[in-house]
């Protein structure tokens, strides 16, 4: 069962967070999200934070099932999540889709790279993560520190190679990238975005991690995007 919580009062939306990573990537959108009058859950995926594993998309999907029966009104979905939040659209459709960074065209030099960083420099970097932990400024980045590797090594193989059409994306979508991402490059969003009708992107300051680079945009994004849906 994945641990999650819910927080405020109001119309739903659920938070999906990215591979290596917890629910608690999404505090300061959670607390001001509720503070605009919206309810937010937000998940541990499995094999990440305090839920179980192992971690496959399908996974992903069928455990996040009782959160999507609760009628959300919204889908949050970053980097892996966003992948996940594209899948549950197949069977959970909702009003308006959010996707952050979403990991569905890697270029060919990032999956080499992690092809790489996954084998003995993961192994090494969790050996020092108590060490190194105090010295990175990012939050993000910390909360990576904590995760399993086991589960990261579980799911790669999977987003790297995973292909989709996105027929079934028929609610708005709004698409949220950083201008010097190298998971999810701009060009990629670009390609990505008009594929699809309905959706329309945006760039933040930043790389990879655009509510922590530039959360003030990015949370006005988010709050703009949500007082268009009907609830």
């Amino acid at each position: 069962m994945l641990n999650y919580q819910v927080h405020g009062a109001g119309p739903l939306v659920l938070l999906i967070h990215g591979a290596a990573s917890n629910h608690g990537c999404w505090q300061p959108q959670s607390r001001y999200l509720t503070q605009q009058g919206y309810r937010v859950a937000t998940v541990d995926l499995p094999g990440h934070g305090r839920s179980p594993g192992p971690c496959t998309l399908a996974s992903c999907v069928e455990q996040l099932a009782p959160i999507l029966c609760q009628q959300p009104q919204a889908v949050v979905g970053y980097s892996l999540g966003g992948v996940v939040a594209i899948e549950l659209m197949r069977v959970y459709p909702v009003a308006g889709l959010f996707l952050v960074c979403p990991a569905v065209m890697i270029p060919p030099f990032t999956r080499h790279f992690y092809d790489w960083m996954l084998g003995w420099p993961l192994d090494s970097l969790a050996r020092l993560r108590r060490p190194i932990k105090p010295l990175l400024r990012s939050p993000m980045a910390r909360l990576s520190l904590e995760e399993d590797p086991t589960t990261l090594r579980q799911v790669w193989p999977e987003l790297r190679d995973w292909q989709s059409n996105y027929q079934h994306l028929t609610m708005p979508v709004w698409v949220g990238g950083g201008h010097f991402d190298h998971i999810a490059p701009p060009t990629a969003l670009r390609q990505f975005t008009r594929a699809i009708p309905t959706a329309h992107l945006t760039l933040f300051r930043g790389r990879h991690r655009p509510m922590e680079s530039d959360p003030r945009n990015f949370n006005r994004w988010l709050v703009q995007g949500l007082q268009t849906l009907k609830f």
